[in-house]
């Protein structure tokens, strides 16, 4: 054993508090993810419901600066500056992908109805919709098209 050094105490309790810190680390950052993750959540539904909303006085905006065109029905047909950032270019936001839609297609003008509708992009995440009425809707299995059938209006 003449070959075999011993590590220094004071080099052997540094690495041992390194090791402690790195874990303690671990540890704080898992509970932060695990315990933030529904704050997040709450976020993305606020977030929807709000942009459905927006969508909604858009649609009705849009009705009455076009009547012989009635509602729009897809996104491309706003003005820029009249949907929030994301939605007309990409259809998502937040956690959440839009689809907007008018009933019996695009039919001929003017356009009397619409339907809006936000599908969760995450798990056991409620799907939401709307329509010319304002009313919003949620349907907790995250489905499209129970929310248009049978959502719970709130």
């Amino acid at each position: 054993m003449e070959g075999i050094k011993a590590m220094p105490a004071k080099k052997t309790s540094r690495i041992s508090i390194l090791v402690v810190m790195g874990l303690v680390l671990v540890a704080c950052v898992w509970i932060t993810i695990y315990y933030l993750r529904p704050a997040v959540r709450l976020a993305y539904v606020d977030s929807a419901i709000s942009t459905l909303r927006m969508v909604n006085s858009a649609e009705k905006h849009f009705a009455q600066t076009h009547p012989e065109r009635g509602y729009a029905c897809a996104f491309a047909d706003f003005a820029a500056n009249e949907l929030p950032s994301g939605i007309a270019t990409s259809g998502q936001r937040n956690g959440y992908a839009f689809e907007l839609t008018c009933p019996g297609g695009n039919g001929d003008p003017p356009r009397r109805s619409f339907q809006i509708t936000a599908r969760p992009l995450e798990k056991d995440m409620p799907a939401y919709c709307s329509d010319q009425s304002g009313i919003v809707r949620s349907d907790e299995s995250g489905s499209t098209a129970r929310c248009l059938l049978s959502g719970t209006g709130f």
